[in-house]
């Protein structure tokens, strides 16, 4: 019996299916908690990216008004 026989067998596919269907649902409940850690972890990145940019323009900005407010009080 080779293994496309072995498959279209109903009662081996069917069983097939109910313990691959019970080990993708355990795997999934273990690994639940990392993929939702992965998800925090890449909001927390994404609000620190946010901010050091916004830091950054405002660095910027006050350099460029800096440079204005020292080439007008030069004659």
């Amino acid at each position: 019996m080779d293994i496309a026989e072995w498959l279209k067998n109903e009662d081996i596919n069917r069983n097939f299916r109910k313990a691959s269907g019970a080990v993708a649902t355990a795997i999934y409940n273990e690994m639940y908690i990392y993929i939702l850690f992965i998800c925090l972890y890449n909001i927390f990145l994404l609000v620190v990216v946010v901010i050091n940019l916004y830091l950054l323009v405002s660095l910027w900005r006050g350099q460029l008004n800096m440079l204005q407010k020292s080439n007008n009080s030069i004659p």
